[in-house]
């Protein structure tokens, strides 16, 4: 579906501000991926990473919760 396309097209500019240091508006674009595909996997994870690095930690520790949840990732 488009949604599943715009979610991808936000998560890959995210990670490209990743890579640029630009973590608020890297947040911004993986949040926004997420509410257009509850399903992409990347982006929680990104997310994760982002939180941590802005010291999020609660928040960082929330989006793991999740992805176990979500994905049940194995151990």
């Amino acid at each position: 579906s488009s949604d599943v396309c715009s979610s991808d097209l936000l998560y890959v500019q995210g990670l490209e501000w990743m890579a640029n240091n630009e973590l608020y508006r890297a947040q911004i674009l993986m949040e926004q991926a997420i509410k257009l595909n509850p399903n992409n996997a990347g982006a929680y994870m990104d997310l994760s990473l982002i939180y941590c690095q802005l010291g999020e930690v609660a928040k960082a520790n929330e989006m793991w919760e999740e992805i176990e949840t979500r994905f049940s990732p194995p151990a």
